[in-house]
């Protein structure tokens, strides 16, 4: 039988939990740096820095640049996930429930250009693409009101596609024309997930007035606090 040569052989499992703890470990140490100085900008000699680790060492866990970078989504992506479902109780709306994580990356992207480089670098690359997908399936799939839609779990993720695939689109578009307010393609964010679901629309303007309010209000404060503890949470594991 054929082996995957790109795969660890005879690896336990343990070896594969430490492997797992070192890259968050490297992504909460370079976010701040690809925060900074923008993905671009940020070259391997930045990231040796931060994490005083040689290259050979850093491609010795990661293929590339950008695998350092889907490591560093799932790391800032799983801080804004776990503190929504602290939030929100398994009854609520799926489609206001929805809306936070979306306005959450608007929201990012309409505020800083580095931002939006970042996150519009991470829906260009497939690998990353897909885990922000792979992530807003479970999260979308965990409330039980979505349970009761006929339709199937395959259905689910081919739909998700097309409004992640429109949320990397204005993450782009904010990149290259940066404009504040995020309000109107939050707006068609939820219209193309309630279209493909066969959702009624009739309160999408409440949902994305009272998800700008509360984001704004209370749930920025929230995230900026939960991120920096989950990060140094990490890195003393």
């Amino acid at each position: 039988m054929a082996t995957n040569e790109a795969e660890p052989k005879h690896t336990s499992s343990l070896v594969l939990a430490k492997r797992d703890k070192a890259k968050r470990t490297i992504a909460a140490e370079v976010i701040p740096i690809f925060l900074e100085k923008g993905y671009d900008n940020t070259t391997i000699k930045d990231i040796e820095n931060a994490t005083g680790m040689k290259v050979g060492s850093i491609y010795n866990l990661f293929e590339d640049k950008y695998d350092i970078l889907r490591e560093c989504f799932v790391v800032i992506y799983g801080s804004a996930f776990d503190l929504f479902r602290e939030q929100f109780d398994s009854n609520a709306d799926v489609v206001s429930a929805l809306a936070f994580p979306l306005a959450l990356e608007l929201l990012a992207v309409s505020s800083n250009k580095k931002i939006a480089q970042i996150i519009d670098e991470g829906h260009r690359s497939r690998n990353i693409m897909l885990e922000i997908h792979r992530m807003k399936c479970e999260w979308i799939m965990s409330f039980s009101d979505f349970a009761s839609i006929p339709i199937k779990k395959d259905d689910v993720r081919r739909n998700m596609l097309a409004v992640v695939g429109e949320l990397g689109s204005f993450a782009s578009d904010y990149r290259y024309n940066p404009h504040k307010g995020y309000s109107k393609e939050l707006k068609v964010l939820l219209k193309t997930f309630c279209a493909l679901f066969d959702l009624p629309m009739e309160n999408i303007d409440a949902v994305v007035e009272a998800t700008v309010n509360k984001l704004t209000l209370e749930y920025i404060p929230m995230i900026i606090n939960r991120f920096l503890v989950s990060t140094e949470n990490i890195k003393d594991e």
